[in-house]
């Protein structure tokens, strides 16, 4: 395994680290024996946090039957009540000692705020005095942190003023050769989106000249990119013999000199294998980035970003970024815990018939970016949806691919309604041609 300096906090980090949201939803055993093939193969960094339903037990279990468990670097996080903007961050400090207690340790290696630009947005108590970053520092000068970190999904900007702010030791962000990821969002405004390739470009810099470590989250675009193990993705773009495997990918990210570490989501003990083995010497494996490219290039062509430069143009004022958004999660096994009722596919959409935007094909592609999968991605989603609802929820669609008032083609979408099947949230995220119906 290659190690990397985490900034300038004299922390060395295995190149590729392990994350654990999804350990929660396998089995107990079979999560325990993928975190102990990592520390076999050199992994030392393990990111977790307390909203990850037992994660940290099974993380703590893994280290102390570990020959080198003592060698593990424990990185988890935690967040405060909302609305709590100025008051003490009691249940922020709760969660540090929890996290103490669990795994017996006076001194935790990494803790942070868990999605800061959450934390900011319902109002909790980041900055001020009392606040999260002020009981980081103090937790830090008593020595029961080693460094300090926050995850982000922030835009350029927002992760800019992170870095001047200098409090952090290191960051923990989304990057991956693709630009998004499955969790991508739209934020209402006055919140700007994530920008992955101009956080390479401008903030990776910066991070290295300002001595902050890079831990990278979301390397696979979150199962976009190539299918997992425990949890393969449902059949969003099928992959041909040539393609990318985990490793490919995780050295194309770790080219970037500022990384310290890519953190990809872990649960299967062939999953760690493939992951850990990225971060090992690279003249062992032939180079894959052509393969990369080539993935990168057909997702591209084929997927929503999510970038939301359709939000206005929907006649029926639909946030149709946000319905390809919970398509895309609920064609992922994995991910389906990631999404909240009110961003389900039925809460999204107001009723039974999908309307269509009502502008000409046209002029859609001349407003939209480069990229913009068009109907054809919105339409596989659709065909494909009936065939991955649960028993006994036989889905019906009598309005797919019909007629339009004037004769053009349309794609309403079907009335089925959610019922208690929870994959039932990604079934119509449909864009249409010309007919406003």
């Amino acid at each position: 395994m290659s190690y990397r300096p985490l900034g300038k906090t004299g922390i060395m980090v295995s190149a590729v680290g392990f994350g654990t949201s999804q350990l929660r939803v396998v089995p107990e055993q079979d999560a325990i024996d993928t975190l102990l093939q990592g520390f076999d193969l050199g992994v030392n960094l393990v990111h977790v946090a307390p909203d990850y339903e037992g994660a940290e037990k099974l993380v703590a279990c893994a280290i102390r039957e570990s020959p080198v468990g003592s060698q593990v670097l424990v990185c988890t996080q935690g967040y405060d009540t909302h609305g709590n903007s100025r008051g003490r961050v009691q249940h922020f400090e709760r969660l540090f000692e929890e996290s103490c207690r669990t795994f017996d340790r006076e001194c935790i290696d990494l803790y942070g705020i868990a999605c800061i630009d959450d934390r900011e947005n319902f109002d909790e108590n980041v900055w001020r005095a009392g606040g999260m970053v002020e009981f980081l520092a103090r937790k830090k000068q008593e020595g029961r942190i080693r460094a300090t970190f926050c995850t982000t999904h922030g835009s350029p900007d927002f992760i800019r003023k992170l870095l001047l702010a200098d409090v952090f030791d290191a960051l923990m962000l989304a990057f991956n050769p693709l630009g998004f990821h499955l969790l991508s969002v739209h934020p209402p405004r006055p919140r700007q989106p994530e920008n992955l390739h101009v956080t390479a470009k401008e903030i990776f810099p910066l991070a290295a000249e300002r001595g902050v470590g890079l831990m990278i989250m979301k390397p696979f675009a979150g199962g976009l990119l190539t299918g997992g193990g425990a949890f393969p993705i449902r059949d969003l773009i099928p992959a041909d013999g040539d393609s990318p495997d985990a490793a490919d990918i995780l050295r194309s990210i770790l080219r970037h000199k500022e990384i310290s570490c890519v953190v990809p989501g872990t649960a299967s003990v062939w999953e760690a294998t493939q992951n850990a083995m990225a971060g090992h010497s690279p003249q062992q494996f032939q180079d894959g980035s052509e393969k990369v490219e080539r993935r990168v290039f057909a997702l591209q062509s084929a997927l929503c970003s999510r970038c939301g430069a359709c939000e206005d143009l929907c006649s029926q004022k639909l946030p149709v970024s946000w319905l390809f958004r919970a398509a895309y999660v609920s064609m992922h096994p994995g991910a389906a815990y990631e999404n909240w009722d009110e961003a389900e596919y039925f809460s999204l959409h107001p009723g039974r018939v999908f309307h269509v935007l009502s502008m000409p094909r046209g002029d859609m592609r001349m407003s939209l970016r480069a990229g913009y999968p068009g109907e054809s991605d919105a339409i596989a989603r659709h065909d494909a949806w009936p065939e991955r609802r649960g028993p006994g929820a036989r889905h019906e669609c009598n309005n797919a691919k019909s007629e339009g008032k004037h004769g053009r083609r349309t794609h309403a979408g079907c009335g089925s309604a959610a019922g208690n099947d929870r994959w039932s949230a990604g079934c119509c995220a449909v864009v249409g041609r010309e007919c406003g119906t």
